[in-house]
């Protein structure tokens, strides 16, 4: 995936549909207010569906960056940031999708660790043979708990990758 931090938090544009490589990508930010006097951090997230030769994976790449010039207090920001990725697969036009495979990761070491990350830490959900006959997608899930704030976990739906079929 080419991620790319420049003055902000961007991604390169879906990947052309070959081995290896995004067959298209879906990137989300979102800006989180900290409590107190924490560096409000902005949070970017690339969701990608990937074909790799018999094989298809779903993915995502996170990057950050803090939106304050200042950093009054470096302490804890978050209690957990995970990212749970889906592979899915639907056999007919209309049909729900059905998760093929799925894996989770808990970045909030990392988060807490660098005020900014420009280079993309991923998780990917475990390879599945590919199916031409099928439609396939990704999805993923973001839940992450902010450190002091009472108000317990937040989910953040990020919109699947497009469907791709063979």
């Amino acid at each position: 995936m080419g991620i790319v931090l420049v003055g902000g938090i961007s991604f390169a544009g879906p990947a052309a549909a070959s081995e290896g490589e995004c067959v298209d990508a879906v990137s989300s930010t979102r800006a989180i207010d900290l409590p107190g006097l924490k560096p409000d951090t902005l949070i970017a997230v690339e969701q990608c569906l990937e074909l790799q030769g018999a094989t298809v994976q779903a993915s995502s790449a996170l990057v950050w960056q803090i939106l304050d010039d200042v950093v009054q207090d470096r302490g804890k920001r978050f209690t957990s940031f995970e990212v749970t990725n889906r592979l899915e697969s639907r056999l007919a036009p209309g049909e729900a999708p059905r998760t093929v495979s799925t894996k989770t990761c808990d970045f909030a070491e990392q988060l807490n660790a660098a005020w900014s990350n420009s280079v993309a830490i991923e998780c990917a959900a475990p390879a599945a043979p590919y199916n031409s006959a099928q439609s396939w997608a990704s999805g993923t899930t973001v839940v992450y708990d902010l450190e002091d704030d009472g108000k317990g976990p937040v989910t953040w739906e990020i919109a699947g990758a497009p469907l791709i079929r063979g």
